[in-house]
């Protein structure tokens, strides 16, 4: 094949291909997404002077991360149109802050939220939960004391996209700000050690 039909060939194939470039979608911005907006708050009886949350690191990002259970146990993956606004631990410590009507205090107790999971579950490819887990730990105004203990794990059932899976996790949030306020009530029953 002779030089010139060898640049003519790829100059049309440079050409087709540039014609084509206009036709392939660009890259989009994910949607982001939190946890709704500003919640009802609900009093309880132990004084709060924080409260915070913290994640296992693979929660660190901020990734709506589900699983295909159906095919893997192990696999975790991320949507890739839609993110969350900031990491589920800080998102999360957010919504409890407003939900949690506490008495002030400037020498309250501190509210610990470890979160261990924080993902969408599939079971079959239109079936799927959420599953919020993990402890809740009080401690002494000092912080030197740990006062109580409360492990939770939540599932909620979510639609088959990461917009269901949004939703869910708004409603995990919601149930346990209720156990939370339920558990703190029952610990300021038997416990003082949390300054008014």
């Amino acid at each position: 094949m002779s030089a010139a039909r060898s640049w003519l060939l790829l100059l049309i194939a440079v050409f087709a291909l540039g014609g084509c470039g206009g036709m392939l979608q660009k890259g989009t911005r994910p949607a982001q997404h939190d946890l709704g907006g500003p919640r009802t708050a609900r009093p309880v009886g132990v004084p709060l002077e924080s409260i915070e949350a913290h994640a296992a690191t693979w929660l660190d990002g901020t990734g709506i991360q589900y699983r295909l259970a159906y095919r893997s146990a192990t696999e975790r993956l991320s949507y890739a149109e839609s993110r969350w606004a900031s990491s589920p631990a800080d998102m999360l410590a957010v919504a409890l802050r407003g939900a949690l009507d506490t008495p002030p205090s400037p020498r309250g107790c501190r509210l610990v939220i470890d979160v261990d999971e924080f993902i969408q579950v599939f079971s079959s490819p239109s079936q799927a939960d959420v599953l919020l887990a993990g402890r809740a730990t009080l401690i002494d105004a000092r912080g030197r004391h740990l006062i109580d203990r409360m492990r939770f794990s939540l599932t909620e059932s979510a639609g088959p996209d990461a917009a269901g899976g949004v939703a869910a996790f708004s409603r995990a949030t919601d149930a346990l700000a209720g156990r939370l306020a339920d558990w703190l009530d029952r610990t300021a029953a038997r416990s003082k050690e949390c300054e008014q």
